[in-house]
């Protein structure tokens, strides 16, 4: 497949790590659900490995692709037989080339002597290509094989996650009330609230949350939309006063993707609140969604 090799496609600058993460999480998302797009992608990969065993890379990729992509044994194994390959294939080609343009000048006799050696040459290349189509299959077999069992295992480990952090929220609200005493009934100490992303901040008692005396924190359900693990949360005032931030929230993926923030009481006085997510801490960015709520009741 080397006709289809381009050195700046988006699936050979993701192998060499040249990728944004917003590229590299749509990919990866992709890939683990796409058969057909998990196959362009080892070919990819296949074109890639052949583009630097025959030296076609320019000299910033092939640093790259040292850097990068030779990592793991596995890989430096393809490398190496891929190499080894070609050097065969060409050494053969060569020598079957300088046989033929002197095959006039050789008797009959010697002719018949070196054709059992050519067969075994034109049958040892055969093999060699068999070899390497089986190789390639056997590989992306296991690694179908992986990817299903990793998203099995991904899937478990958010459906435990989800329930600790429950348990934890659980465990707060109950921590903060004392405990339930028997034959009294006590104001729920939690307040929770559901956002979906761009509500206007003209929206209503639909998006307010009203904080008693007795409440001591403010869940927020905030709805987004797919493709992130993790994002980054600020609160602000309605005019733009930063009252509280955190990052690398997790993105819980069940029937609808969502954040979790858990706020003290306390900070949130009545007011409009905006609250936005991002996805990279370092760096100012598109925000990736906003959300407004009201405070009443205090």
């Amino acid at each position: 497949m080397m006709h289809e090799f381009q050195t700046g496609s988006l699936l050979i600058r993701y192998l060499l790590g040249e990728a944004s993460p917003e590229e590299c999480g749509e990919l990866e998302a992709k890939y683990l659900s796409d058969g057909d797009f998990f196959e362009e992608l080892a070919a990819a990969e296949n074109d890639l490995i052949d583009a630097y065993a025959s030296g076609q890379l320019s000299a910033p990729d092939r640093a790259r692709f040292e850097e990068y992509f030779l990592v793991t044994p596995e890989r430096q194994r393809r490398v190496e037989f891929a190499k080894a390959l070609r050097s065969h294939v060409a050494a053969e080609t060569g020598k079957r080339q300088r046989e033929k343009a002197g095959v006039l000048a050789f008797p009959p006799a010697a002719w018949h002597r070196w054709l059992p050696t050519a067969w075994f040459f034109v049958l040892l290349i055969f093999a060699a290509s068999m070899t390497w189509s089986i190789l390639k299959t056997t590989q992306n077999f296991y690694l179908q094989a992986e990817i299903a069992k990793l998203q099995r295992e991904i899937a478990d480990l958010q459906g435990k996650q989800r329930a600790l952090q429950l348990q934890i929220e659980a465990f707060r609200a109950k921590e903060l009330t004392g405990g339930n005493e028997q034959g009294k009934v006590k104001t729920p100490t939690v307040a929770v609230l559901t956002l979906d992303a761009g509500i206007s901040r003209s929206s209503g008692a639909a998006h307010s949350v009203v904080i008693s005396s007795a409440t001591r924190s403010v869940r927020l359900r905030l709805r987004v939309e797919r493709g992130y693990s993790k994002l980054n949360a600020t609160v602000e005032t309605a005019n733009g006063t930063r009252v509280w931030q955190k990052q690398n929230l997790p993105v819980y993926t069940g029937h609808n993707a969502e954040v979790s923030l858990i706020l003290p009481a306390k900070m949130l006085a009545n007011g409009d609140y905006i609250v936005n997510l991002t996805a990279n801490p370092n760096e100012k960015q598109a925000i990736v969604s906003s959300y407004a709520f009201r405070v009443v009741g205090r």
